[in-house]
């Protein structure tokens, strides 16, 4: 048996959470073959019905058998940058960390999503510092704070994929070990479809301020940012 996240959309406004996050029991089946991969979230989906009978769940990875969530997979959804090139979310994410000792490795940008996240040389650059990209740098904290930005950014520049999500509320990545990983894409799905459902998408992407103070409740200096209105 296994425990794995499902991120589920809150659209609740008074809310002060977007979404969600339950860990069911499930059984997972060993090995690293994509039917594998397969056999483990369609359990998983299946023990988080039986608590959530009416919820419309959405591998979101590589090992999807669905065309939306295979699309939707960091490893192939891509975003523009400011010169007009188009790169992946995981070659993005992975080339924008700096630490201690080194980075950005910007060249990582060059070669496959695979090979970026696999790069060594961040295992001997020291704790982690920060991220950039386009020359903009983010902090650490909130710690999902950059790859929810950079990953919902990338998913309004692909309409097809940004309306097709919506028929979703809950969202899992096999792939993804919350004990050896900081960030995934099933949690920037929920907070997207979430912001959608809330009427607030516009306002989140129109600075990174608002960002931060509608997902995460902060404000950049990391301080709970203040609900009364100006």
């Amino acid at each position: 048996m296994a425990v794995r996240p499902v991120y589920t959309v809150d659209s609740n406004p008074d809310s002060s959470a977007l979404y969600t996050v339950t860990n069911p029991n499930f059984k997972y089946y060993c090995g690293l073959a994509k039917i594998q991969r397969q056999r483990s979230y369609e359990s998983l989906h299946q023990a988080y019905h039986e608590l959530c009978p009416d919820a419309k769940i959405l591998e979101v990875s590589t090992q999807s058998a669905s065309e939306l969530g295979f699309k939707l997979s960091p490893f192939n959804l891509t975003i523009k940058m400011k010169s007009g090139r188009e790169v992946t979310v995981e070659s993005a994410y992975q080339a924008g960390k700096i630490f201690g000792n080194g980075g950005p490795y910007l060249d990582l940008l060059d070669g496959t999503s695979m090979a970026a996240k696999k790069d060594a040389r961040r295992k001997t650059a020291g704790p982690l510092t920060g991220y950039v990209f386009d020359d903009e740098e983010f902090p650490t904290e909130p710690k999902t704070f950059f790859y929810d930005w950079l990953y919902i950014h990338a998913l309004i520049e692909h309409p097809d994929l940004s309306k097709s999500i919506l028929k979703y509320d809950s969202f899992t990545d096999i792939v993804y070990n919350p004990k050896k990983g900081s960030a995934t894409q099933a949690e920037a799905c929920a907070v997207y479809v979430s912001l959608v459902r809330r009427r607030e998408l516009k306002e989140a992407l129109e600075s990174r301020e608002n960002f931060l103070r509608i997902v995460f409740g902060k404000d950049e200096k990391g301080t709970e940012a203040s609900t009364e209105s100006e």
